[in-house]
């Protein structure tokens, strides 16, 4: 018998800046993409202060999902600093 392999992980980050009307979508067509592969995945807001509830929408989503988490960077923009890891983890 061979050894069973681990499933793949994924995180995947997605900067935000009011994107309320969007974000739903783009984690419902996320997670349609990704559900059926073999992966374990999690989905990570990263809101620059949006002014329109983007975050909220975000943790919204998020308490039906535990794979989406939401990190709402204040006083920063900026998709480099969005993305880079040592910020929020």
């Amino acid at each position: 018998m061979g050894k069973t392999l681990p499933k793949p992980k994924l995180g995947m980050v997605i900067p935000t800046l009011n994107e309320a009307g969007n974000i739903p979508t783009l984690l419902d067509r996320l997670r349609t993409a990704l559900d059926p592969g073999n992966v374990e995945y999690e989905l990570i807001v990263v809101d620059d202060d949006s002014q329109d509830g983007t975050a909220d929408v975000a943790r919204e989503y998020a308490k039906q999902d535990s794979r989406v988490s939401v990190f709402v960077r204040k006083g920063q923009r900026g998709l480099a600093g969005a993305v880079t890891l040592p910020y929020w983890v």
